[in-house]
């Protein structure tokens, strides 16, 4: 278990602590992990916690003596339960408590940041979750804005967190701390530098992994069988430096990149998460599209729709379906085009409905999800012309009428399905037989 050096700070404390001293500690160090904790997920329970929270001061005082107690107490137990504290706490101050802070104590939570969120770069880094680097890279963008000078390292580490493709158990991927970091905070702290690592991302990691796999190939000819990814990111480094500048100084245009739709699937998949939600910008959409365009072709392929990853192909359409319902109405065909003319008897068309269901209940973009639909339509009625015996007929209509969506017992409304929707049901009247025969929609509310 790695444990982050803070070796400038060292001196501020006695070389060894006593098991007396490490008990002291240990008491608020529990106290401040909670707190911490519940304020970096914006838990309302650190509120119970005020003694901290109304004292940004005793909360850096604290953590110097915990970091104090890490570098000199020869108590396992004591660095196991408490070496996490520093990230997260430091990244809360620099958060929630910026304005509150002197410029020494920013200083000092910049290197705290920075020491724990460049972890994983560094040999022998265990993935595991609370560790405080997650903490630590969600506030990078945070730091840039206060340390412009900072500015290589910071947007190296989220670069290369980018690149790493290690999961962290069944709760996330590890880049998802970059995207969140870059998604929450980067673009609207300055655009310039999240477009340049969006575009740096798409040019850069199929080098990554192409010298993955050379070095893979070096170490099967020595009989050595493990790469670390802190190898893998120091061949990077020296030898795609002169790439990895442009990116850092903002040098990358969508111009470098080039045939975007024929790069893995996981890779646009990536790159698709990092663009804003309801952004208007004409790099965006061109990208957006080709990914799209991308992802519909091997997803509506026979050939092809077993090999797409489930979580890659389920990733995908969570932001595609999340980004319909926030662009402006006109838009959204612009986006859908690409299933919409390769509609098929697939299992992704079904799946496609069901996340739509699924996401249009969190947002609740009534004229926008309908509109979507109304696309869809005519599609679904012509698959029925030939009956449901054919693969995925059957799903596809149920996904389509909301019945294959897992509906608590208890609803008998929802609020995309309103009073003028029961025509949605009743098309049959306009001569949509084939369609509202296979009306199996579970709802109490459409009678």
């Amino acid at each position: 278990m790695p444990l982050p050096p803070f070796l400038k700070y060292r001196s501020l404390y006695p070389s060894t602590l006593g098991h007396h001293a490490t008990s002291i500690l240990g008491h608020y160090a529990a106290l401040i992990t909670i707190w911490a904790s519940y304020k970096m997920e914006n838990n309302e329970l650190y509120k119970k916690y005020d003694y901290y929270d109304n004292n940004p001061g005793i909360v850096l005082q604290e953590v110097k003596e915990i970091i104090g107690g890490l570098n000199s107490t020869e108590d396992k137990q004591f660095y196991i339960f408490n070496y996490t504290i520093p990230g997260h706490a430091c990244s809360v101050l620099i958060r929630d408590y910026s304005e509150k802070l002197s410029q020494d104590e920013k200083l000092f939570c910049k290197d705290i940041i920075l020491e724990v969120a460049s972890l994983s770069i560094r040999e022998n880094y265990s993935y595991q979750i609370s560790d405080g680097v997650e903490s630590a890279i969600s506030v990078l963008p945070i730091l840039l804005k206060d340390f412009p000078e900072e500015k290589e390292v910071i947007k190296t580490i989220l670069l290369l967190t980018l690149f790493d493709p290690h999961n962290i158990g069944m709760y996330c991927e590890f880049a998802d701390y970059s995207k969140k970091a870059i998604l929450n905070h980067l673009w609207s702290i300055n655009f310039d530098d999240a477009q340049s690592i969006l575009l740096g991302y798409l040019l850069l990691k199929p080098k990554y992994e192409e010298l993955r796999s050379e070095l893979r190939k070096k170490n099967y000819k020595k009989n050595i069988y493990e790469l670390h990814e802190n190898q893998v990111i120091k061949a990077f480094l020296k030898k795609y430096n002169t790439d990895l500048q442009k990116v850092i100084n903002n040098k990358v245009t969508i111009e470098d990149l080039n045939a975007v739709q024929n790069l893995e699937l996981y890779v646009l998949k990536t790159a698709f998460e990092l663009i804003p939600l309801k952004s208007d910008n004409i790099e965006h959409k061109k990208l957006a599209q080709l990914i799209i365009s991308a992802f519909a072709k091997d997803l509506l392929s026979e050939k092809r729709e077993d090999k797409v990853d489930y979580k890659v192909r389920h990733d995908f359409f969570e932001k595609l379906t999340s980004i319909i319902l926030n662009v402006s109405e006109q838009d959204i065909l612009d986006y859908l085009k690409p299933f919409i003319d390769g509609f098929n008897r697939s299992e992704a068309i079904a799946e496609l409905f069901k996340v739509f269901i699924l996401v249009e209940d969190k947002l609740a973009a009534y004229n926008k999800f309908w509109r979507t639909w109304n696309l869809f339509y005519s599609k679904v009625v012509e698959i029925c012309k030939n009956g449901d015996k054919y693969w995925y007929t059957q799903e596809i209509i149920k996904s389509y009428l909301f019945a294959q969506t897992m509906w608590k017992e208890e609803a008998t409304e929802w609020h995309t399905l309103k009073e003028n929707n029961k025509m949605f049901f009743k098309k049959n009247n306009r001569g949509y037989r084939a369609l509202s025969f296979r009306l199996i929609f579970n709802f109490k509310i459409i009678k």
